[in-house]
Formats: structure tokens, C-alpha cells, sequence
């Protein structure tokens, strides 16, 4: 009777987990060696808004694991992508806005609380910690393909214009836009479109 038992709870959590995975959303975490993939933790994520710098998983068990921020890598929200990303002393998760030969995120310190509701695994998804609120503001990352290290982007279009040169270098048309008079932050999204989308032809 006790095998019959064991083998029903399987089959439903097999079932939970399956269907869990089904729905796209995912959680992966931070591995201890930075060379090997983290776990990855399936359920259905929804934005919300601001709390704390945390995840907190529901499992099909019924039980909760939380995680900080640094021990997340990325998870996937509906057709959104976000990465944990060190800004000042902690972690944020920025929403990928470009993605290809240069992946571009962006951090909305507005909007950081995210909850893992519904289905086989549930809970809560958090971004800056209080004492960060005073001093955070909206930022750019970058991240080139094959590279595990996110770039800052800063405010100064002079200093957008450092870190880009190099990239943009061997393509005039965008190297002209970027190191134009009239260059500023907000057609950075429209600059690395363009060159990803050069880049898969």
C-alpha cells in the first residue's frame, strides 16, 4: 500500500513540475562554482512592484526557499528576460531590452518587485535593498556575446561614447552616429539594434 502511495505523490509532482516548465517562466540560480549551470526553478512570474532584494520560491511540496539577489542569475518572466546585475553595493534585476551580438538591459529602479503566483511552484521576486533607494537611478548594462561581465553604461554621453567607440569602431555608419554632436542615451537602444541586427546577416 505504502509503494502505491509513494508512486501516486510522484506521479503528481512529476505532473506539477511538468506543467511548471510548461508555462516558460523560470528562475536559475547562482552555482557555487562560477563554471557550472545553477539550478533552475520553474513557475509563473508577474510584475508588480518594489520590495525587497530576494526571491522566494514556492515548491510543489508546499514549502518556500528564498534566495538574495546575488545567489540569482536570471529568470524569465513571460517573453521578458532580467539578470541579477552588481549595481552599487548590491544586486538589481535589469530587463533585457536588446538582445544579440550585444545584449543591452535596462534597471527601472521604479518597478523592482516581481511574484512567482500560480501553479506548481510560486512566491516572490524582489530588486533593491531599502538602503539602496535613495541613491539608485534608471541604468543601462551591456553585455557582449560570449563575455560573462555586464558594463555599466553612465549618464555622460561623453562617457557612453568611451565605451562604445571600440565596439562600433569597424562599422562607420553607427561609429558616426555615436560620436555625433547630438548623440544621447536615449538612441543608445536604437544604435545597438541596428548593429544586431548587421550582425546576423
Amino acid at each position: 500500500m505504502m509503494k502505491y502511495f509513494v508512486l501516486i505523490n510522484c506521479l503528481f509532482l512529476s505532473f506539477y513540475v511538468a506543467m511548471a516548465q510548461k508555462s516558460g517562466d523560470y528562475v536559475v540560480l547562482v552555482h557555487l562554482h562560477p563554471s557550472f549551470p545553477g539550478d533552475t526553478i520553474y513557475g509563473e512570474v508577474l510584475l508588480k512592484n518594489t520590495s525587497n532584494c530576494n526571491v522566494k520560491i514556492k515548491l510543489p511540496n508546499g514549502k518556500s526557499a528564498t534566495y538574495d539577489a546575488p545567489k540569482v542569475k536570471y529568470f524569465k518572466s513571460n517573453q521578458d528576460f532580467y539578470a541579477s546585475i552588481p549595481y552599487l553595493d548590491a544586486n538589481v534585476f535589469a530587463k533585457r531590452i536588446q538582445e544579440g551580438a550585444i545584449d543591452l538591459y535596462f534597471f527601472d529602479c521604479k518597478v523592482q518587485y516581481l511574484v512567482v503566483g500560480g501553479g506548481a511552484v510560486g512566491g516572490a521576486i524582489g530588486g533593491v535593498l531599502g538602503a539602496m533607494s535613495s541613491s539608485a537611478l534608471p541604468r543601462h548594462f551591456l553585455k557582449l556575446k560570449n563575455q560573462c561581465d555586464y558594463i555599466e553604461i553612465p549618464h555622460s554621453s561623453k562617457k557612453i561614447k568611451k565605451i562604445m567607440e571600440p565596439i562600433f569602431a569597424d562599422d562607420k555608419e553607427l561609429y558616426d552616429k555615436l560620436m555625433s554632436k547630438e548623440f544621447k542615451e536615449d538612441q543608445l537602444t536604437d544604435l545597438i539594434k541596428t548593429y544586431n541586427s548587421k550582425m546576423i546577416k
